[in-house]
Order: structure tokens, then C-alpha cells, then sequence
């Protein structure tokens, strides 16, 4: 869309990039959303754990070796409410969530510096703003 647009390849790459920053941003937000309250998301909170999806909050505890107590319970098939429960403060506990939010910090934030090299227009500068309006999505 870019090329077509009439941009060069190296504004196309940085269009690129700002695409995957963005994208990664907002697919760990969505993640996170999963661990809010449901009365505060359209979302029903615990979706993600109630189905056994590793989402970033899981796959960071796990990469980390903190997951290891609490595997069997993730990866069990029906969960209760006191399951959801325990394993939503688990990751709480253990910086799941903090870290979470520090990657859709600085994965929004390198989609921001992305766009530092294109011109300054009214479209550039919508890009950034959706990039920052992004950190403190609550839907």
C-alpha cells in the first residue's frame, strides 16, 4: 500500500515496522484486558485461562520457570471459578501482568520512533497518537 501510495521502499519498511510494533502491542493488550475485571471489558475476564491459551502473562512466567507449580492447573481442562481464581493471582503475583504492560509500553513506544523518519503530517502524527492511546486501552 505503501509502494503504491507513492513512498519509498525504506518509508514502506518503516511503515512496516510501525505495523509490527503496533500489532505486537495490541495483541499483548488484548492479553492483558483478559485479566481485568469483566465488569470493566467486554471481554469475560479469564477467557483465555479457562480455554488453556498461553497468552504473554502465562508465557513469560513460563519462560521465567515460575510457571511450574501451577502447570497442571493451567493445562486442566475444566476450570473452576476458585481455578481462575488462583491462577489470575498467581500471575499477578509473579509480574505477569507488570511485565505485560511494560512490553506494550515499549512495543508502542518503538512504533512511535518508527514514524520519527517520515514527514510530520496529520496522518503520521494520527499513527503516533493511536500508539499511545494503545498503553491505556481499558476495551
Amino acid at each position: 500500500g505503501a509502494l503504491a501510495g507513492g513512498m519509498t521502499r525504506e518509508e514502506a519498511e518503516t511503515l512496516k515496522n510501525y505495523g509490527h510494533n503496533i500489532g505486537m502491542a495490541f495483541q499483548m493488550k488484548d492479553d492483558l484486558l483478559d485479566f481485568a475485571e469483566a465488569c470493566e471489558t467486554d471481554k469475560n475476564s479469564g477467557q483465555d485461562l479457562r480455554r488453556g491459551i498461553y497468552t504473554y502473562p502465562v508465557l513469560y512466567l513460563k519462560e521465567e520457570g515460575m510457571l511450574k507449580d501451577m502447570e497442571l492447573l493451567f493445562e486442566k481442562k475444566e476450570k473452576s471459578e476458585e481455578d481462575i481464581r488462583e491462577l489470575t493471582d498467581f500471575i499477578k503475583k509473579n509480574g505477569g501482568v507488570e511485565k505485560t504492560q511494560d512490553m506494550i509500553y515499549s512495543f508502542s513506544l518503538k512504533a512511535i520512533k518508527e514514524l520519527d523518519s517520515l514527514p510530520k503530517t496529520r496522518e503520521c502524527e494520527a499513527l503516533k497518537k493511536l500508539a499511545k492511546e494503545l498503553v491505556t486501552r481499558k476495551k
